[in-house]
């Protein structure tokens, strides 16, 4: 994680400045305060935001030939399992029909 340089604010020249301009030295360290407040909220935020966009640039992004290529090996291991689940039932059948051979022989000799 990247250290972040925040903007100083200089409460007192700020707080001296409105002074100079005709605000009262109540009003004026009441503002400076508000704004020094004011800026530590922002470079929170700052930082937050900024916390947030290196948590999403940490994790790869696919692009659209990626995309292609995975659907080329999905559909590569569908037909697999299609081919082993057809050759699956046809041995299933022939065994349902050799069994099916062999009760029709079993009950004719019994009959």
């Amino acid at each position: 994680m990247t250290m972040t340089q925040h903007i100083a604010f200089n409460t007192l020249d700020f707080a001296n400045r409105l002074k100079a301009a005709g605000v009262p030295e109540k009003t004026a360290e009441i503002q400076a305060r508000l704004q020094s407040e004011l800026q530590q909220d922002m470079n929170e935020k700052f930082d937050e935001q900024q916390s947030i966009l290196n948590e999403l640039t940490k994790h790869e992004l696919a692009t659209k030939n990626d995309i292609n290529m995975l659907e080329a090996k999905l559909e590569s291991k569908i037909s697999m399992v299609e081919n082993k689940l057809i050759v699956k039932l046809g041995g299933i059948m022939v065994g349902c029909s050799a069994l099916l051979g062999s009760l029709v022989t079993f009950f004719h000799q019994v009959h």
